[in-house]
């Protein structure tokens, strides 16, 4: 979806008084779309007395003059689903009004083209006392309010209504009937819009109309590469919806891809014919006479699923469409050809690549393959890093903590690792740190270096395009969601349980003390609205108080505060999921609180073709549970040769 005119206001409240009253906003669409939904800001009201009934938005056409006394015209165009009262929050002096969607479904569900339409709230059924409703005294909206209690509808100029009306974008076909002189003079896209003048002769008539086949839906397209990387075929019998799921500080992913065979199923392929010495018949011009050949090998060595094969998963969404300039009219080349603009992705994105990991056939009423996809990312912990001579003991003195992370990638893809990084991915982090690697995989190092790294940096793995980035976390959203748009309500949780402000560090042995640990304690001032919290971190292969001050303070810089944790659902109908990524930030609207200020991070992502699932925080997570588990499993052993107390 999206939004085809909204007006946001807080300034004042009104009434719906009687059953039968009704309240109107003007407004102006300048595109196409299939009508959704409308949002306003209302009430019930309990004084003097409790309220029921059913309320329903209508949209109608204009008459009058548009920002000064519009007004609906004739019948409703379509109408909304009822809304019960008793649902609305209670609330007398509007201060606790919030945001109701009012549905169309069905037939309701018209085309809203580019013009002038009102929107309505009208109680059909009301009675106790009244329905509160938002709106403002400025007259800054985009149209105006009107007002029908009882003897016709009254424009004003000086109201608007708070609401967002929303929709999703439409294609339109053009078509005409009579006389076969029709012509048209102007120019049609089979997009979003209709441009130029439109003139008929003889008896003809146009007739618009919404072109189903052209509204967006996704495919997806698998492409299968053998163990010499060359492309063997296409898996065309994929049964459910693609998806996935991944987290942020995590190597991948692994997704499973449900296929209609097995072993016996047939398979239909075409080949060359050949003589009896294996050589090709052609035909009279010279061209390989093909024949078809049925197989039942769909499965393992010959097929295109068989253990450790690439897949390459592709999705196509979105349209080509002319760039428009601001008066509405395509903007064309030096040949007065029409410069297209890309919308989704049309040509296709990749957005998983990994190999086959597992295959699991069915034999009898349910013959399919469930095969698992892993990503590549899976490498990143069977490798350990070495230096040139291969020794497992790797010294990082006086880096950067992105100069491990390129470093040893680099290392990881001469080693023929497929995750790499480039320039762009990585960021700096202008720190020096000192880190020494003894018998560590690749994914430990990356895990490492974004502890040694300031508060909030992340890493994660594009799975599309097997790149690591290491970044900071974004001081500004690349996301905002709107609470009535994108967002139906929040759950939102906030936490001091993991408040970070006292840390004993303990380390390795130290230079000039072979029998003595390095043993640190670091403290911070709890923040506003927590209580002291205490953390021991252990990691015998740090022996300087730099690093050790710089992996506590890390620690309490980003937990030493209240934390905010919510999961929350975006539809690929209202958002462009496929462009949210891993580590983006994200920021609120409408909320007309705390949580419009609010920013928190996408720390994990469930991906399906028409929706998007994030898990969202204020605190990064660190590590996995298994490195954790592996932790506190050493905690004892670090601990032995510790001084009796630390020093400050």
């Amino acid at each position: 979806m999206a939004t085809i005119a909204s007006y946001i206001t807080n300034d004042q409240g009104n009434f719906i008084n009687s059953q039968g009253d009704k309240v109107g906003q003007s407004l102006t669409s300048t595109g196409i779309y299939l009508l959704d939904n409308v949002t306003y800001r209302v009430s019930q009201s309990t004084f003097p007395g409790p309220v029921s009934g059913t309320l329903k938005a209508r949209v109608y056409g204009y008459s009058g003059t548009y920002g000064v006394d519009s007004i609906p015209d004739g019948l409703p165009l379509a109408e909304s689903d009822a809304v019960s009262i008793s649902s609305l929050v209670k609330d007398n002096h509007f201060t606790s009004a919030a945001n109701k969607t009012f549905i169309f479904s069905g037939s309701n569900r018209i085309v809203i083209l580019p013009g002038i339409y009102v929107v309505t709230l009208e109680a059909d059924v009301l009675t106790g006392s009244a329905v509160g409703f938002i709106n403002t005294a400025t007259g800054a909206g985009p149209g105006n309010q009107s007002r029908d209690s009882g003897s016709g509808w009254v424009g004003s100029s000086t109201f608007d209504m708070r609401f967002i009306l929303t929709g999703t974008p439409h294609s339109l076909l053009f078509s005409t009937s009579g006389s076969s002189s029709a012509t048209a003079t102007g120019t049609i896209t089979h997009y979003l819009s209709v441009e130029g003048a439109f003139g008929f002769s003889g008896s003809a008539t146009a007739l618009i109309e919404v072109d189903n086949e052209a509204t967006e839906r996704k495919t997806y397209m698998y492409k299968v590469y053998d163990l010499n990387d060359d492309f063997i075929g296409i898996w065309d019998d994929a049964i459910d919806p693609f998806n996935y799921s991944q987290e942020v500080n995590s190597a991948g992913s692994s997704t499973y891809v449900r296929l209609a065979r097995n072993s016996d199923s047939l398979t239909t392929t075409t080949e060359n014919l050949l003589d009896s010495d294996g050589v090709t018949i052609d035909d009279s011009e010279d061209r390989p006479i093909q024949t078809t050949v049925k197989s039942r090998n769909q499965i393992g060595p010959g097929s295109t699923v068989n253990h450790n094969y690439r897949v390459d998963v592709y999705v196509f969404y979105g349209e080509l469409s002319p760039i428009l300039d601001s008066n509405g009219a395509p903007i064309l080349d030096s040949d007065d050809n029409p410069i297209l603009g890309q919308s989704g992705a049309p040509n296709g994105r990749r957005i998983f690549t990994g190999f086959i990991s597992e295959i699991e056939s069915k034999y009898g009423d349910d013959e399919t393959t469930l095969v698992e996809l892993t990503s590549f990312g899976f490498d990143l912990d069977q490798y350990v890093i070495e230096t040139d001579i291969g020794d497992t003991t790797v010294p990082f003195n006086s880096y950067d903590p992105s100069d491990i992370v390129s470093e040893a990638m680099e290392d990881f893809n001469s080693r023929e690792g497929i995750m790499n990084v480039t320039a762009q991915s990585v960021e700096t982090t202008g720190t020096t740190v000192s880190y020494t690697f003894r018998v560590n995989t690749y994914l430990e190092v990356l895990q490492k270096a974004v502890e040694l790294a300031p508060s909030d940096w992340f890493w994660y793995a594009d799975l599309g395009q097997n790149l690591i980035y290491f970044r900071e976390r974004p001081s500004t959203p690349s996301h905002l969601f709107y609470l009535g748009e994108h967002l139906e309500n929040l759950k939102l949780r906030s936490y001091i349980g993991d408040a970070v402000n006292d840390v004993y560090f303990s380390g390795g042995q130290i230079d000039d003390d072979p029998v003595t640990n390095l043993f640190k304690r670091y403290t911070q001032t709890p923040a506003t609205n927590t209580r002291v919290g205490l953390r021991r971190l252990n990691d015998n292969r740090v022996i300087l108080e730099d690093s050790a001050q710089i992996l506590s303070e890390g620690e309490m810089d980003r937990n030493n505060r209240i934390q905010y944790r919510s999961e929350i659902t975006i539809l690929s109908q209202v958002y462009d999921i496929e462009d949210i990524s891993l580590g983006d930030l994200i920021g609120f609207r409408n909320f007309d609180n705390y949580v419009d200020d609010l920013t928190m991070q996408i720390v994990r992502i469930n991906y399906a073709p028409e929706k998007v699932t994030l898990s969202l925080d204020t605190l990064l997570p660190r590590v996995s549970k298994r490195l954790e588990d592996l932790r506190r499993n050493m905690d004892a052993i670090e601990n032995e040769n510790n001084p009796v107390a630390p020093t400050v």
